[in-house]
């Protein structure tokens, strides 16, 4: 089966119970996995929605760079295997939510072989680029030496 693509941004609510329903085409792309690993991630301030095949394999790789072996172990402690329901309904770990402070809504971001979980506002800041920052980029597109 080819490898999911999963790009784009979906803004889901969340119900009383802490549900979520995952978009069908991307159950679709993923394989309409019945589980999914969830875990908080390790660089930015949100969930990871990674299929369980694809988990299982980075689980079990070996890894030679001490740092990203312990980045992985950590990973696999902290990971929660979630139910996916025929229509995509999945349960968040009420803990993990408010550790990264989903409550009513959570937005659904494709990384391309997974899904990361953001609360829409902090995903908002975490996105928006300094004017600086802006110029650096447009300086590097344009061929331009980053400084």
């Amino acid at each position: 089966m080819p490898e999911a693509i999963l790009l784009g941004r979906f803004d889901v609510k969340v119900d009383k119970r802490g549900c979520v329903c995952i978009p069908s085409e991307w159950r679709k792309a993923m394989g309409s996995p019945s589980q999914a690993y969830l875990v908080k991630d390790v660089h930015e301030q949100c969930l990871d929605l990674i299929p369980k095949g694809q988990f299982d394999e980075y689980a079990s790789s070996d890894i030679a760079d001490p740092a990203e072996s312990a980045i992985r172990d950590r990973i696999k402690q902290e990971a929660q295997l979630v139910s996916i329901g025929d229509r995509g309904r999945m349960r968040l770990d009420e803990n993990l939510r408010l550790e990264v402070a989903i409550h009513d809504t959570v937005a659904m971001v494709g990384e391309m072989r997974y899904i990361k979980l953001w609360n829409p506002d902090m995903l908002a800041r975490e996105s928006e680029l300094s004017a600086e920052e802006l110029n650096r980029l447009l300086e590097v597109l344009d061929g331009g030496v980053e400084k």
